[in-house]
């Protein structure tokens, strides 16, 4: 019997085959059938701030400068970059009294009470969070390198280390009791469990906050 002479369909690559469904495929299925209130996602039934719709007329003004309407850098436009660097740094600072002072080796390297973010090398302006995600996850991690991840945790975490041959390596947020009910902010990280998933091979700690699903903000 001669071999067929059809080709082929395209086929998935290898590191795509142990991926699982995306959840969201599943509650997409579900939203379409019942037709519930939808509060995951962004779905306002009202316009925005009076300033912002202001601001857009302004910047699609015929008047205004024609820069505001071509490509922008791929990193982020400078002023964008620059506001947020101004915005983020204080957030970032070392703070000596959570963590003692910061060894001065590490001065360059991390947030110290004086390090300033640099908005041209550290700022990346992306299509999305998944798209800075993505971008993060190819540009820093390697084969059998390890992600530590706070579950519960975001859905595309797992899966973007494992397409880029990650393992992924989780501690987990605690509540504060096993009955009754609690809020986000009673939820609390388990340092001495998150430092023992430590290892040489440890090359990425995603910090996600505030805490999606459960809305947990990491004061500190």
């Amino acid at each position: 019997m001669m071999a067929s002479s059809v080709p082929l369909p395209p086929q998935p690559a290898d590191r795509t085959l142990g991926q699982k469904p995306s959840i969201w495929v599943s509650i997409g299925q579900k939203i379409a059938k019942y037709k519930p209130l939808n509060l995951g996602q962004g779905f306002p039934d009202f316009l925005p701030r009076a300033h912002v719709l202001e601001s857009l007329r302004k910047t699609a003004d015929d008047e205004c400068d024609p820069a505001a309407h071509q490509e922008a850098r791929s990193q982020g436009q400078v002023a964008l970059v620059e506001a947020l660097s101004k915005v983020y740094t204080p957030l970032t600072h070392h703070s000596d009294a959570v963590s003692g002072p910061c060894p001065s080796h590490l001065e360059a390297t991390t947030f110290s009470s004086s390090r300033e973010i640099n908005p041209l090398t550290e700022i990346l302006i992306s299509a999305g969070a998944y798209g800075c995600l993505s971008t993060a996850f190819f540009a820093t991690v390697d084969r059998g390198d390890e992600v530590i991840i706070i579950e519960p945790s975001f859905d595309c975490y797992t899966p973007m280390t494992l397409a880029v041959g990650g393992i992924p390596v989780y501690t987990a947020l605690q509540p504060p009791k096993t009955q009754g009910q609690c809020s986000s902010g009673d939820w609390s990280l388990d340092f001495v469990d998150l430092e023992s998933k430590i290892t040489k091979k440890t090359k990425v700690f995603v910090l996600n906050t505030p805490n999606n699903p459960l809305g947990k903000v990491n004061a500190s």
